[in-house]
């Protein structure tokens, strides 16, 4: 039987955990809405991170500037909303850093 997984870059996840629990869930989400949906770029606002997650728009502000602040290779620019963000790992993708976001094929027994 023939299933599709989504691989998720291991620096991408490694990088993440380490930006505190915060950071991870936001980046989690941002992941979800990416990689998950094949797709290097999303918008997303600040209310549907805090409908995605249990942080208040305080803690989810100040996660947002640990991802901006840190090594990941993630663009974030304002998106086209008050509250809203543009998340994207094209450059990322075109320069060879990460892989394109596509599922893979994965074999079960």
């Amino acid at each position: 039987m023939k299933t599709e997984v989504m691989y998720f870059p291991r620096e991408l996840v490694e990088r993440g955990l380490n930006l505190g629990p915060s950071a991870w869930t936001l980046l989690s989400v941002v992941l979800g809405q990416t990689y998950v949906k094949c797709q290097v770029s999303a918008e997303i606002s600040v209310q549907e991170f805090a409908d995605q997650t249990t942080l208040t728009e305080k803690q989810i502000q100040k996660a947002l500037d640990k991802l901006y602040d840190s090594d990941i290779p993630l663009r974030i620019d304002a998106g086209s909303d008050v509250g809203t963000f543009v998340f994207s790992f094209e450059d990322a993708v075109r320069d060879g850093l990460l892989p394109k976001p596509l599922p893979n094929a994965y074999n079960r027994p």
